[in-house]
Order: C-alpha cells, then structure tokens, then sequence
C-alpha cells in the first residue's frame, strides 16, 4: 500500500484540489492505494470554489486618512490573508486596526497589522485604521511585552498610547518539544485575549503539554530498496518530517 498523503496537484482558477480517488470522475477520496501486478492510476478531486467556501477581509481608511495596497482581500474561509495595507493620515500616527460591528459602528479593540495575517478568516470582516493625532494632549505611552517562558521567539515588544486596548490573538511564540502554544496569560496567571495598557503590561506564552513524540519508521516492503536504508524519525505531535525516503529499486528477487 502506498500513501497518497503530501501528493498534491495544482487546481485551475476557481477550483481547489481535494485529494485522490482510485475512479475517475468520482468524489470518492482514498488516502491508500495498493499496488498490485500491474500500474495503478488515482485521479485528482477538485471542488469547484463557490461564494460561500470563501469569505472577504476589508480595510477602510478611517476618516482622513489614506490607504496604500489593496483594500480588500478574498480567501478560503479557514485560510489567511496575505499582506495588510499601509494606512496613512496627516498630522497622525498610525497605530492598528479596529474591527467594525455588524451594525456599522467600529469596535475599540485593536488589532495589529502582523497579527492580522495570523488569523483564519471564517467570515467577511471589516477593519478601519486607527490614529492618534500628533498634536493629541494624550502624550502618555506604555508598552505590552511579551514572555515565551519555556518557549522561544516570543513577538516583539508594542509600545501604544494610554488606555489602547490591543487584541492578543494573532501573536504567537515558538513551541518547545512536546507542547503546542496555547494562548497568553497575565502576571496573575489569568488566560486573556486582549489587554488594557493604563500600565506596562506583561504577558506570557501559555502551553498546553502535548502527548511527547512520536517515531516515524519506513519499510521498503518485501521487494523494494530504500535510501536511505531503514529511516525512521522522531516527531513531536503536529511537527512535520524532515525528510521521506526514496524507493530507489523494486525487484522481484
């Protein structure tokens, strides 16, 4: 049996590939195919991509302001946007994003730009710019910093005007062996999804221990010669292999 797992093929405008079916023209999917006396053929799957598999992520300038790049950005729900545009303003600076309620007013909670690109898009979305004006009597500005803990590459420090309400979902830190990243918590060990910076503010990575590592052990099968020879590997949950062997010769010896 051979796994068909990894195998892709590139779907035409419009289409996104499923996966392999052993029949043509049948929605059918097999994730094995045995190989027998003779050649084995499996067929691409696609489904035709329709308005409701995919959702639109709008930016809007905010009053007086301008917005460089593209405004709007349509992908597979589930999927992530690709790139933010540059919002600009007169005698502003420029701080984030606010998501915009479904009956038109504009959330205070704000979402970085390289945060957004982290998010999966389950719906269409709207977010406007937000500014603080330079001649603002707010002068007062406190920063979020951000602890991996046992972990690595937490994000870079944010430093915001006073009373900014910033959203913590979209960052993430560097998972150790072993554990998958699982949110943020505060100095009181309290989970939290977004933060209030009347202060300087501390959070840190929160992680849930997985079920260790797992190893992966190829067999050429009863006439097939493998490089290189006997591989196996050893994975944490959730991490990819580094490398899949090569089946260099089938014989009948």
């Amino acid at each position: 049996k051979v796994s068909l797992r990894g195998f892709t093929a590139t779907a035409n405008d419009g289409y996104q590939f499923l996966g392999w079916s052993e029949q043509e023209n049948s929605e059918t999917l097999t994730a094995l195919v045995t190989i027998g006396d003779g050649d084995e053929t499996v067929y691409a799957v696609y489904h035709q991509i329709t308005e409701d598999d995919q959702a639109t992520v709008f930016f809007e300038a905010g009053t007086g302001g301008a917005l460089t790049g593209e405004a709007s950005e349509k992908v597979l729900k589930g999927q992530y946007i690709t790139k933010v545009p540059i919002a600009t303003k007169p005698n502003a600076t420029f701080l984030g994003w606010n998501r915009k309620n479904s009956d038109g007013t504009v959330g205070t909670v704000l979402y970085l730009s390289a945060a957004l690109t982290q998010i999966p898009v389950t719906e269409n979305v709207t977010y406007v710019a937000a500014y603080t004006d330079n001649d603002s009597s707010v002068k007062e500005k406190f920063t979020l910093h951000f602890e991996a803990g046992i972990g690595s590459n937490p994000p870079a420090d944010v430093t915001l005007p006073k009373g900014t309400t910033v959203a913590l979902t979209g960052f993430t830190a560097t998972a150790p062996d072993g554990y998958s990243f699982g949110g943020w918590k505060n100095e009181a060990g309290q989970q939290v999804t977004e933060v209030v910076l009347n202060e300087n503010v501390t959070v840190e990575a929160i992680w849930d221990q997985t079920f260790g590592r797992f190893t992966v052990t190829f067999d050429a099968g009863l006439y097939g010669v493998m490089k290189p020879e006997g591989y196996r590997e050893s994975v944490t949950r959730n991490e990819k292999l580094t490398q899949v062997p090569e089946i260099v010769e089938i014989t009948t010896k």
